[in-house]
C-alpha cells in the first residue's frame, strides 16, 4: 500500500513534500559543511520550492548559511546572511512584515530608539526632496511601486540613491506598516540625526541687513506645533529656530510631517534655556516673549535689528527663567471669548509682522 497508506490525498501530498524539503535542506547543509558552491545550489533548490513555503525556506537558510563563513566559503556565497527573508530580498521587493528592516523602521518611532541609533524617519515626497536639496544624507529610501510609480517619484528615488541611499522596494502591505501616515505617498527614508548645537549656528552666513530674526520654542510640547513653527519660520525668512528645554524630540515623525520639509531648510539648534539666554546676550539679541496677558500689542513693538521671539507651551507658557530675565513681552489682542491662540499660530503672526515691518510688504 506504500508509506502513505491510511492517509487522505491532501495529507499524503503534504507528508511527501515535507520529506522532500527536509532532503533539500539536508543537501544545503551538507554543501555548506563541505565548502562547495553554495549560492548556486541554494538558488537551484529554491526554484523548486512553491511560493507558499519560501518564507520557511528562507528562515532555514538564514540559520544554516552563516556556517559557510566558518567553512571558508567566499563572501559572495552567502547573500542570504543575516536575513530571515533572504529569498524575497533576492527578488528585489520586500514583502515580509517580519523582515528586520521593517522592524527597525517601526522602532524608530520611539524616541529612545532614535536616540540610541541616532537615526530617524523622513516620510513623504516633499520632505525627502527638501532633505535632498539641503544635502541631508539618507541611509535608505523605501519605495512602494504601487503608491509611487510615477515618473516624478522614480526621478526622486534615482536622485536619492545616486547620492548614496540604499533603495529598497516594498509591496503595499509592508509600506503601510512602515508608514506613520494614514495615506502614505509611497516614499520613506531613514537618515542620521544631527547634534543641532548652538555652536553650529556660528558657521551660518551673516544675517540680512534687517538683522537676525530668531524664533525660540521654549518648552513647546506638541510635535505638530513645533513642526508648524518650523514651517512658519521658513516662510517668513527667519534666521533659525532655537528649541529651549525641548519637551519634544525635533526628529519626532509628527515634527517632520508638520514642518513640510522645513526641518531641513531652517537652521535649528537645541539647548537648555540658560545656555540659550547666554548665547543671545553675547550677540546682543533683543528678546521679546509672547504672552497672552501682555498689555503690549504685537503690532506696536519694533522688530528692527537682531531679535528673538519666544513662544512657550500652550499649557504652561514660557519657563520661569524667561520671566526672571526681565525681557519685554507682546501679545495678540483677542476679540472673542478665547484668551489665546495656538502656539504655532502665535509664532506665525509675530514672524510675519516682523517681516512686514522689515520689508514694508
Amino acid at each position: 500500500m506504500g508509506p502513505y497508506w491510511g492517509l487522505g490525498v491532501f495529507d499524503a501530498v503534504r507528508v511527501r513534500y515535507r520529506q522532500e524539503r527536509r532532503t533539500a535542506i539536508g543537501e544545503i547543509v551538507a554543501q555548506a559543511l563541505t565548502g562547495s558552491a553554495l549560492t548556486a545550489h541554494v538558488e537551484a533548490v529554491a526554484e523548486r520550492i512553491p511560493a507558499s513555503d519560501r518564507d520557511a525556506f528562507s528562515r532555514i537558510c538564514a540559520k544554516t548559511l552563516p556556517c559557510s563563513r566558518r567553512c571558508g566559503l567566499p563572501e559572495r556565497a552567502s547573500p542570504w546572511r543575516n536575513s530571515r527573508n533572504g529569498w524575497r530580498r533576492r527578488l528585489g521587493v520586500l514583502t515580509s512584515l517580519r523582515n528586520p528592516r521593517v522592524r527597525e523602521v517601526v522602532r524608530l518611532r520611539d524616541r529612545r530608539h532614535r536616540d540610541r541609533r541616532r537615526r530617524f524617519v523622513i516620510e513623504g515626497r516633499r520632505e525627502l526632496a527638501c532633505a535632498a536639496d539641503a544635502g541631508w544624507p539618507l541611509r535608505e529610501v523605501y519605495h512602494c511601486p504601487e503608491l509611487a510609480g510615477d515618473a516624478a517619484a522614480e526621478a526622486l528615488i534615482r536622485r536619492l540613491t545616486q547620492a548614496g541611499a540604499e533603495g529598497v522596494a516594498t509591496n503595499s502591505a509592508v509600506f503601510q506598516r512602515l508608514s506613520y501616515r494614514r495615506s502614505p505617498d509611497g516614499l520613506l527614508g531613514v537618515a542620521d540625526t544631527s547634534p543641532l548645537t548652538l555652536a553650529d549656528l556660528c558657521a551660518l552666513d551673516p544675517p540680512a541687513p534687517g538683522g537676525a530674526l530668531w524664533l525660540v520654542a521654549a518648552g513647546v510640547g506638541v510635535p505638530g506645533n513645533l513642526g508648524a513653527m518650523l514651517r512658519s519660520a521658513d516662510a517668513a525668512g527667519a534666521s533659525g529656530v532655537l528649541v529651549a528645554d525641548a519637551a519634544v524630540d525635533v526628529f519626532n515623525p509628527n515634527v517632520v510631517r508638520a514642518s513640510m520639509g522645513a526641518l531641513f531648510t531652517v537652521p535649528i539648534a537645541v539647548s537648555e534655556a540658560s545656555a540659550l539666554q547666554q548665547w543671545l546676550a553675547e550677540r546682543n539679541v533683543r528678546v521679546v516673549v509672547a504672552e497672552p496677558s501682555s498689555a503690549t500689542a504685537y503690532t506696536t513693538i519694533d522688530y528692527a535689528a537682531d531679535l528673538a521671539l519666544v513662544i512657550g507651551s500652550e499649557a504652561t507658557g514660557v519657563g520661569a527663567s524667561w520671566h526672571r530675565a526681565g525681557y519685554g513681552s507682546a501679545g495678540v489682542p483677542m476679540a472673542g471669548r478665547v484668551d489665546s491662540l495656538n502656539a504655532a499660530t502665535t509664532a506665525a503672526v509675530l514672524l510675519f509682522e516682523a517681516r512686514r515691518q522689515r520689508t514694508g510688504a
